[in-house]
């Protein structure tokens, strides 16, 4: 189609496109609309498809060219995005023609790209990684965890006197509070609670002890104070007890190790426990050592990230968080609250994610880093073997299509990198501190949120493609403005290793 494209470079990143179709193209399209119409509309005193063209076009004539601008919009912009190289975030098409007959179709859009990297000085970085050693202490901690979920409790034989420091099943009920029924229901069945361990109002714990097994109790208490100085309220309660227990913890013997179920002796399992905790504390002092190298990476290598593109990659974390409230197609708007806030504090994590992934493959290209066939099918295995059996199935079939395996590559790729890089760090190795993992990035040093229900499956690497056709389904009015995301050349990924600060010195 002819037409006229003009550039203005707005920023480095920043372009703004001016497309300009000619009044004879637009003139025929609407002439060619407005005859359709004239063919099939039906008007009192004339016969069907003689209505002259004076009276469509003054019907229709508004509407027409309104499909046409859309239409035309529509194709041009998606050739001239297709023939660009790098757009990754398209704002929406501003019209400027008031008369698009008479003086054709112009209309303006931002684009933006991402920037063109060229990494320095990212062999050779000072890096700090936890030493990943574990000790005997260690895991004597661990085989007492095991003692301890093994543990269980069992009746007390004869005796059916409550005593101080038991374990008793019963049933219990607030019944008067102020010489009053509580507002709303205070009880509980068929509870099990150790006595002495806080578990209950300390006056109904007090009144349990001498309690004897299915006894019906009244016990009277003083309710805690709602405000710190106040006083207390009394009340009434009622409890059953149904029987008394005691706690049954196995001795560490080969007994244990067969019934944990990881090994058939005591040495067995000490060594089963040792190598899950060495390869635990290894996948976390690597994703240690690659947060501070990539953050010691951006200190060397500045990296711009055009603002509509960074917007337009918040909204989307901010979407994929509230995914499960919204559904697949729903909008943020549906929330009803201002997300202004939110958005604010997770935009300086996803600026880092991305800015540490588009210089991840910045090094990759340059060194020539690939993940080959056999890389792939190892995380492949790795990924189904490290889930629950009944969704081994739902892994496999998901990596049986191809784009999720392209994802998954790219993953495979960015962590080959990292391998190279640490390799040639400078590693200084310091104690690991334990800390409140509920942010780790997993052992291979990136964060993969992968949701497999069934074929359902979410990556943080996002690869759209420019230059496909797009439907501007709005007002093209001035200054009108929406976000159309065109990650064609460049690709966001989302690899955000946190702030990870185990690493101190010892």
């Amino acid at each position: 189609m002819d037409m006229d494209v003009s550039v203005e470079q707005s920023s480095d990143l920043v372009m703004v496109y001016t497309v300009t179709v000619p009044a004879e193209e637009v003139s025929r399209e609407v002439l060619k609309e407005l005859k359709a119409a004239q063919r099939t509309h039906r008007q009192r005193g004339f016969r069907p498809g003689r209505v002259p063209m004076r009276i469509i076009r003054g019907r229709f004539g508004p509407a027409v060219q309104a499909q046409v601008a859309e239409r035309l919009i529509n194709k041009t912009m998606g050739d001239v995005i297709r023939e660009a190289e790098g757009l990754v975030h398209v704002g929406n098409p501003a019209l400027k023609s008031r008369d698009i007959e008479k003086d054709g179709l112009s209309y303006s859009f931002q684009a933006e790209k991402l920037p063109e990297l060229e990494p320095v000085n990212y062999f050779d970085v000072d890096v700090e990684r936890p030493r990943s050693e574990v000790t005997d202490e260690e895991v004597a901690e661990a085989l007492e965890a095991v003692r301890q979920d093994n543990a269980f409790n069992e009746p007390v034989d004869g005796r059916e006197v409550v005593e101080e420091g038991d374990i008793v099943r019963l049933d219990y009920a607030i019944e008067e509070i102020d010489g009053e029924a509580p507002e709303e229901a205070m009880e509980a069945t068929d509870v099990e609670v150790t006595l002495g361990a806080g578990e209950l109002l300390e006056g109904l714990e007090q009144g349990l002890i001498g309690a004897t097994v299915g006894e019906a109790k009244r016990i009277e208490l003083t309710m805690p104070a709602l405000e710190e100085g106040g006083e207390g309220s009394p009340a009434v309660a009622s409890a059953t007890v149904h029987g008394i227990f005691k706690r049954f913890v196995p001795e560490l013997d080969d007994e244990l190790a067969k019934d944990d179920g990881r090994a058939e002796t005591l040495e067995e399992l000490r060594g089963v426990l040792r190598a899950e905790m060495e390869k635990e504390r290894q996948a976390r002092s690597r994703n240690v050592a690659a947060n501070n190298l990539l953050g010691a990476l951006l200190e060397y290598n500045a990296v711009e990230l055009p603002p509509g593109f960074l917007d337009a990659r918040v909204e989307e974390e901010l979407k994929r968080r509230f995914q499960m409230f919204l559904g697949p197609n729903g909008s943020l708007e549906q929330l009803g609250i201002d997300l202004t806030p939110m958005k604010d504090e997770m935009r300086p994590q996803v600026e880092r994610g991305i800015k540490q992934s588009l210089l991840l493959e910045a090094i990759a290209d340059k060194e020539e880093v690939e993940a080959t066939d056999e890389d792939l099918q190892a995380r492949v295995d790795e990924e189904i073997a490290a889930q629950d059996e009944h969704r081994q199935e739902a892994y496999r079939r998901h990596y049986e299509r191809k784009e999720a395996r392209e994802q998954l590559r790219f993953s495979v790729r960015m962590d080959n990198t990292i391998d190279l890089l640490l390799e040639k760090a400078n590693i200084t190795e310091v104690d690991f501190v334990e800390h409140d993992h509920s942010h780790d990035h997993g052992g291979e040093g990136h964060e993969h949120s992968h949701d497999h229900d069934d074929e359902g499956h979410e990556h943080a690497h996002a690869h759209a493609h420019a230059g496909e056709e797009h439907s501007h389904d709005h007002d093209h009015g001035e200054g009108h403005e929406h976000s159309h995301d065109h990650d064609g050349e460049g690709h966001e990924h989302g690899h955000d290793h946190g702030d990870e600060g185990d690493a101190q010195e010892g």
